[in-house]
């Protein structure tokens, strides 16, 4: 199954990418666009530039997000089903351990979050700001969107990059601490046993104090005894 998909899962976006940048070039809808060189909003086609921006921006936009999303829930169901099953061999008073699940879930979040950071937020600004201001006050509004797309779009490789070395960086956390946790018990039971030592050792020298070793007052019948 992965030889099949994987070929194919890599090669779609490229094919996609050149095609998108392919079809709007040659139809000359990409021009400056403030930022970047994009499909310019005041294009003099501007019916034909409604439905070329629907589809190169908008749609793309939400049909990945919507993908990404649902991908991550089926990834997450799928190890959660997993886990019901091993259910069945535990012992009885056992728990179902939710580690595997709950560590595909945090994954799935960061991985979701780093997309929805770099484009649905800066998406959303702007239409929001199209559809509630006109005139000046949008062109005012507009700052805005191009303030947030201008830091976190360049931010998309960074934050992907952490996302995929989280799981790293948490293993090595957790090597830490229980490797922390195990000098903890070492010291604590060393300690233990320097204190026994030093118990054992004062019997030890108290037994060794015998009668002989207190000495008692010399006292000799010749010595007169002093009545007052």
């Amino acid at each position: 199954m992965r030889t099949r998909v994987e070929p194919c899962m890599l090669v779609s976006p490229v094919l996609i990418a050149l095609s998108v940048a392919t079809t709007a070039i040659v139809m000359d809808y990409i021009q400056p666009s403030m930022m970047w060189c994009w499909v310019n909003p005041f294009h003099n086609k501007a019916g034909e530039l409604s439905w070329m921006i629907i589809m190169f921006v908008y749609a793309p936009i939400w049909v990945i997000t919507v993908i990404v999303t649902v991908t991550m829930i089926i990834v997450y169901r799928a190890v959660l089903a997993q886990e019901n099953r091993m259910s069945k061999y535990l012992v009885k008073g056992e728990q179902v351990s939710r580690k595997m699940s709950l560590g595909v879930a945090k994954q799935a979040c960061w991985y979701v979050g780093s997309f929805y950071i770099t484009w649905v937020v800066p998406f959303v600004i702007f239409i929001g700001t199209r559809l509630t201001m006109q005139g000046e006050e949008a062109e005012k509004a507009y700052y805005s969107f191009y303030l947030t797309t201008s830091i976190l779009s360049p931010l998309q490789g960074f934050l992907n990059s952490l996302v995929y070395f989280r799981p790293k960086y948490v293993k090595q956390q957790e090597l830490k601490r229980k490797r922390k946790k195990r000098e903890t018990r070492v010291t604590a039971l060393m300690t233990t046993r320097a204190s026994d030592a030093t118990a054992r050792d004062l019997t030890v020298r108290a037994s060794e104090l015998t009668a002989s070793d207190v000495k008692a007052p010399d006292v000799r019948a010749s010595d007169p005894v002093v009545c007052e």
